[in-house]
């Protein structure tokens, strides 16, 4: 299988006084997160929604942009 370069994106909002305080909290709570959604696109454009679950589940589910999930 050949790599491809991926563009990977998570939306997200906190309450923070300044941007440090701000990515220190989304960092936090990422780790304490049961499960984060990224949005991942390729090379040729297509964007794949992508859900990646704690290890404690350990499973990701990826919506293709067909809609299928994968």
């Amino acid at each position: 299988m050949i790599n491809q370069r991926y563009a990977v994106t998570s939306t997200a909002s906190v309450e923070a006084a300044t941007p440090q305080e701000a990515a220190e909290k989304m960092l936090d709570q990422l780790g304490k997160a049961r499960s984060v959604r990224f949005d991942v696109v390729d090379e040729s454009g297509s964007t794949f929604h992508v859900t990646v679950h704690s290890s404690e589940q350990s499973h990701s589910q990826i919506q293709t942009p067909d809609g299928n999930a994968g």
